[in-house]
């Protein structure tokens, strides 16, 4: 078995490292290109489903919801009023219940 002198060994463990490191590098490098491809892909496919429920909202007459936009005309916000005039009677109850733990 040959022995390497301890500089020449510590050059190799430096460039095992680095060979590592690099190859890490470029596979998460990758990997987060890839994942932010499809989160903007995602974000588009939101964005356009909700501006088609927001158009849908706005098509009603009844006055219920209330669509906030800032400057540009982007959604910032949606206000729902609920009118309600009938007598309610509302109930609820709820035990609680402390467990010992040993």
């Amino acid at each position: 078995m040959q022995s390497f002198s301890p500089f020449f060994s510590t050059i190799l463990n430096i460039l095992a490292v680095l060979v590592g490191g690099l190859i890490t590098w470029l596979v998460s490098k990758r990997y987060y290109l890839k994942a932010s491809e499809e989160l903007a892909d995602a974000t588009k496919k939101i964005n356009e489903m909700s501006n088609i429920i927001v158009h849908i909202l706005e098509q009603n007459d009844n006055k219920q919801w209330e669509i906030k936009r800032d400057d540009q005309g982007k959604i910032i916000g949606l206000n729902i009023s609920l009118i309600i005039s009938d007598c309610i009677h509302l109930r609820d109850s709820s035990d609680a219940i402390v467990i010992e733990q040993s």
